[in-house]
């Protein structure tokens, strides 16, 4: 079963046949999607946009385990990202697929971000790409 219909057109248990008052089911879209900026959609979108963020937050970050505490910087950086979307309105594609791969990107970008705060992750430009690759440290 499709996201959109689980949770905006309230299939399956979850919400008991009740449809989210924001989805239109003809075009399949979300008039809190349409209208709102995403500080909104994360207080009232019944879809819990925080929890995706939260989890694709760790998705991104257990890509690094080596390089990180999970734990430790899931909360901090879940909570920094969503203070960053607070005032982002999405476009195009108003419906929950759009959201949750919006959401996908922004946390790995975020993910990434970090790391290379942190020295842990640096580009590497070597000829035809650009990528990402773990710092050495060299003893002496």
């Amino acid at each position: 079963m499709d996201l959109i219909r689980l949770f905006c057109g309230g299939a399956g248990q979850l919400f008991g046949g009740v449809v989210c008052e924001y989805y239109v089911s003809l075009p399949g879209e979300c008039n809190l999607l349409k209208q709102a900026k995403m500080e909104t959609i994360f207080e009232k979108g019944r879809c819990k946009p925080y929890n995706i963020l939260k989890s694709a937050v760790k998705k991104n970050l257990i890509k690094y385990k080596d390089l990180i505490d999970v734990q430790e910087h899931k909360n901090s950086i879940t909570f920094l990202l969503s203070n960053r979307l607070k005032d982002v309105h999405l476009k195009k594609g108003h419906n929950l697929a759009v959201l949750v791969g919006y959401i996908n990107k922004a946390s790995y970008t975020e993910v990434i971000l970090f790391l290379q705060s942190e020295g842990l992750l640096e580009k590497k430009i070597c000829g035809n790409c650009i990528f990402l690759s773990e710092l050495l440290t060299v003893s002496k």
